[in-house]
């Protein structure tokens, strides 16, 4: 009777937090006009098939399997609200799956812990608000674990199937989600002598090799050039990981604090369970792909830490971990201090919901004040796919605009007599090569050859260009 009080306890628990992470990612979930990597998730979504194809084999196979996924969920409805909140299913889901894994690496309390921590965090808040694969990554990465364990423990078909299935697609929704698969097996190859290994083990490891294969073709034959944008690898860029994966500012030293209790006490002979070896995983799930991503960075820049987002169910097992290992006479105030700072950056977030730039209010001020004819530049040009999007959206029938292309290195086009030119520069924009002298030199002009207008939305620019007659 106590054990199912219990087990009904936990699952009250879990119910609990799900309802917590739904309402934490959905708050303001439209307050924020999608980004430019956001307009392009929706352009893959609603292109026709061959171009769709076109885009996959030209480099963009790293999210595939979210585009295929989003093509399907848009046959619903084109709302920011709908397109949104795919991410924040597989967000919410990621819930209880953290908490199942938990329940095999540290028990029942701190399967808990770690699933509120997760239910929590500002970054799977913030990316529980992305039309981006992330979400669905950290959704299917997480699977993959458990039913890696699982297959640790049981190895039949189900599980096999499961680790194989879950496995390959996380890969396919983001690369990175690899470097966990690669993590698990770099653990599994120190923790356990070859004669442990089974065939099934073994065999699905070639299956995932041979599922991985042409992802690894079409990485290595397009990425070098698809990353360019990536800046190379520095130490603050490295340092800005783990506010990433742990809290932003000051209470970082919470999780931080946690990890060293976590991995010092695995060298105590009085600790608690859990044991070692499900210390090792969870430190292999988290630092194995940071140590991949840093060591490839050495030769081409890789190293963003959205890219990371895998890594965050380790993070936060890794702090509960830490959590049950302190005397029972302080955990539970150790957790409400996290819960309250994890809580407290969620809502820094809201506070600060405008510095995204304002591609909504951009596109609406040039469809209501543009006029036949004129010509729009968008800057960088796969900007435009966002601007495409708010553009079929503003109200009153759509009025005619021409398309002009930009190229770094190259003058702005200029506007031609009787025509005017729009400009729409985000800040990658204007960082491109050349992009803000070109910008300096069409301001510099301002009263010479152009009438212009300049206006900002957020960080987004809008300039109006009118050759004077």
């Amino acid at each position: 009777m106590n054990l199912g009080r219990s087990c009904r306890s936990e699952l009250g628990a879990i119910g609990v937090l799900v309802c917590v992470a739904t309402a934490l990612d959905v708050h303001a979930l439209t307050a924020q006009s999608f980004g430019m990597d956001e307009g392009f998730s929706i352009f893959m979504a609603r292109t026709d098939a061959g171009t769709f194809w076109r885009f996959i084999r030209r480099g963009e196979i790293n999210m595939v399997f979210y585009y295929l996924l989003l093509r399907i969920w848009l046959y619903f409805s084109m709302s920011e609200l709908w397109i949104r909140l795919f991410s924040v299913i597989w967000a919410v889901a990621t819930v209880p799956v953290v908490y199942a894994i938990g329940r095999r690496l540290l028990g029942n309390s701190g399967a808990v812990s770690a699933a509120m921590l997760l239910a929590l965090h500002p970054t799977a808040v913030i990316f529980a608000q992305e039309a981006r694969s992330y979400s669905l990554s950290l959704f299917l990465v997480s699977f993959s674990s458990l039913f890696f364990l699982r297959l640790l423990e049981d190895q039949n078909r189900l599980n096999w199937a499961g680790y194989v299935m879950f496995s390959g697609l996380a890969a396919y929704t983001h690369l990175f989600a690899a470097f966990v698969i690669a993590g698990q097996w770099v653990w599994l190859v120190l923790s356990f002598p070859a004669r442990e290994r089974s065939g099934r083990l073994l065999l699905s490891g070639l299956f995932l090799l041979l599922l991985f294969l042409p992802l690894g073709v079409l990485v290595l034959s397009s990425y070098r050039h698809a990353a360019d944008w990536i800046s190379p690898l520095t130490v603050s860029g490295f340092l800005q990981i783990w506010p990433f994966l742990a809290l932003p500012k000051w209470p970082i030293l919470l999780y931080v604090g946690l990890w060293i209790v976590a991995i010092g006490t695995s060298f105590s002979a009085r600790q608690r369970f859990p044991g070692r070896w499900q210390l090792r995983f969870v430190l292999a799930w988290l630092v194995v792909p940071i140590v991949l991503t840093l060591v490839i960075s050495l030769d081409k820049p890789m190293l963003v830490p959205r890219f990371l987002l895998v890594c965050l169910p380790a993070s936060v097992l890794l702090a509960a971990r830490g959590l049950i290992q302190l005397p029972r006479s302080v955990v539970g105030l150790a957790l409400a201090v996290l819960a309250l700072a994890s809580f407290n950056s969620v809502l820094s977030y809201y506070r600060h919901l405008g510095w995204k730039e304002d591609w909504r209010g951009a596109t609406s001020y040039v469809v209501s004040h543009c006029e036949a004819g004129d010509n729009v530049v968008v800057i960088p040009t796969y900007g435009r796919f966002t601007f495409d999007y708010y553009r079929v959206l503003a109200p009153g029938p759509p009025k005619p605009l021409v398309y002009d292309e930009w190229e770094p290195g190259r003058a702005f086009p200029a506007p031609t007599a009787g025509h005017r030119t729009w400009l729409v520069v985000s800040p990658v924009g204007s960082r491109l090569p050349g992009g803000r002298d070109a910008l300096q030199d069409v301001n510099s002009e301002r009263n010479s050859r152009y009438v212009l207008e300049d206006r900002r939305f957020n960080s987004l620019e809008v300039w109006l260009l009118a050759k004077e007659t």
